[in-house]
């Protein structure tokens, strides 16, 4: 999951999101916003395909 889990990191950090894994349900994920956005994509206690989706309409948003 290291490799896996940092490429996903990375790819949202890029967008200016951070990805962490859900406290609570370790494998869920939260991904949250590192800083201002006109559409906020932050969003706790998702799937790992959810979580691939939503990097993919911040990735078609900024497009």
């Amino acid at each position: 999951m290291g490799l896996r889990f940092n490429l996903l990191a990375q790819r949202a950090a890029d967008k200016g999101y951070g990805i962490k894994m859900n406290q609570h349900h370790p494998e869920r994920y939260d991904l949250y916003a590192l800083s201002d956005h006109s559409h906020d994509h932050s969003v706790y206690d998702i799937s790992y395909e959810a979580l691939l989706e939503e990097l993919q309409e911040i990735e078609e948003e900024d497009s």
